[in-house]
């Protein structure tokens, strides 16, 4: 099935999690693009426009991938959807990260083909 390719950002800053799903999402024909902190992604972001973020919740820098998407929203009016990623997911905080702005949750690790549907449903929604 063809797609139109989608231009992925992810938020991770365990470097083993962040390639393994780039390469996973690279096989569904998403491009990834993988920081490592959400400082970085600040500035990334305004310059390429991503269709979507994947953001890991508990980030080792100064900020939090909750941070980095009120930044987002705060600084730029941001309505790229995001997707909170975290190995500690449960369903409050699903709740609650979705209540501040995140699009969907996955808790790590999860399955390939729900998060590429999810994504794609997201963006494809989004425009």
């Amino acid at each position: 099935m063809n797609h139109t390719p989608i231009n992925a950002l992810i938020v991770e800053d365990d470097p083993s999690s962040a390639e393994a799903l780039a390469e996973t999402l690279a096989l569904y024909d998403i491009h990834p693009t993988s920081l490592p902190d959400a400082e970085q992604a600040l500035l990334l972001i305004p310059h390429t426009r991503p269709d979507v973020l994947l953001i890991d919740i508990w980030l080792s820098g100064q900020m939090t991938g909750l941070d980095l998407l009120a930044c987002l929203h705060d600084r730029y009016d941001s309505t790229i959807p995001a997707v909170a990623i975290s190995a500690f997911m449960d369903e409050q905080m699903a709740y609650d990260l979705r209540k501040r702005g995140f699009a969907a949750c996955f808790r790590k690790p999860f399955e390939a083909e729900l998060i590429v549907a999810t994504i794609r449903h997201l963006v494809e929604h989004h425009e």
